[in-house]
């Protein structure tokens, strides 16, 4: 198990589709929602869609990688602290998602959504919890276009 994986709770929702921890690498955030309290966390929550899958060295007749496993995951963000969002767009690709153990607040997580384009954030965590992985590519992504392979 990756140490992202060891930190998040219920990651084998999302590891069992990947057979590991995606990078979140081209990931595309859908949706952020944040509450300002919850019955099961302490403080505010954030939850992210996001649209996650797996690209592969094999190149489409268009031209594209094609990419497999597409899957959307809901990920709880529980007791969220220091939340710094900029930029969210049409896209929001991540470069990476990034959960480690904070070294400056004992006890929490530090969370990075590295952007590609679009979407930019960093804050704190006291849990990270996979609410939901449930394969699929969301309407009007740029991965429904028609050479996508079929289950893939």
């Amino acid at each position: 198990m990756s140490t992202i994986a060891a930190l998040v709770g219920h990651s084998s929702r999302l590891t069992d589709i990947f057979g590991y921890w995606p990078s979140f690498h081209d990931a595309e955030v859908i949706s952020l929602s944040l509450h300002r309290d919850a019955v099961v966390s302490p403080g505010p929550t954030l939850v992210a869609l996001i649209h996650v899958f797996e690209m592969t060295s094999e190149v489409s007749e268009s031209g594209h990688f094609i990419c497999r496993k597409h899957t959307l995951v809901d990920i709880q963000f529980s007791d969220v602290e220091d939340l710094k969002l900029e930029d969210f767009n049409h896209q929001n690709a991540l470069n990476h998602l990034r959960i480690l153990e904070s070294t400056t607040r004992p006890g929490r997580l530090a969370v990075f959504l590295d952007s590609a384009y679009g979407l930019d954030g960093t804050f704190t965590s006291s849990a990270v919890e996979v609410l939901s992985a449930t394969p699929g590519i969301p309407p009007g992504s740029i991965h429904a276009r028609a050479d996508a392979r079929p289950g893939s």
